[in-house]
């Protein structure tokens, strides 16, 4: 229950503590002036990792059989039983995407 209330209470608690940190009216009710006004420094650049054909195969493992396909619309069933076969063209593809900055469409959130 006091969890709840924090959870509830929280983002007004944030928006009043912004109004009162903000002496300028615009940096309020513009999002944009906000942002730059509080961020002053760049976010560093994302550095992608590759994975591993040990990872691919544990997500591999972990998939639950109840659904019946991915986005990809291929069985679960059917990667479990083929893992041997696909867990390393499926960490290749996997790297090629991440280098190569290009993702399937139905991942792709923007």
């Amino acid at each position: 229950m006091i969890a709840n209330k924090y959870f509830i209470s929280v983002a007004d608690s944030i928006i009043n503590k912004v109004k009162s940190s903000n002496n300028d009216n615009e940096n309020n009710t513009n999002p944009m002036n906000y942002l730059f006004h509080n961020f002053k420094y760049p976010f560093p650049n994302i550095q992608w990792l590759y994975t591993s054909t040990g990872e691919v195969q544990n997500i591999n493992k972990s998939l639950k059989i109840k659904k019946p396909c991915g986005y990809d619309e291929i069985p679960i069933k059917t990667l479990k039983t083929s893992a041997l076969f696909l867990i390393s063209p499926l960490t290749y593809v996997c790297n090629k995407s991440l280098s190569s900055e290009i993702f399937p469409n139905s991942l792709n959130f923007l």
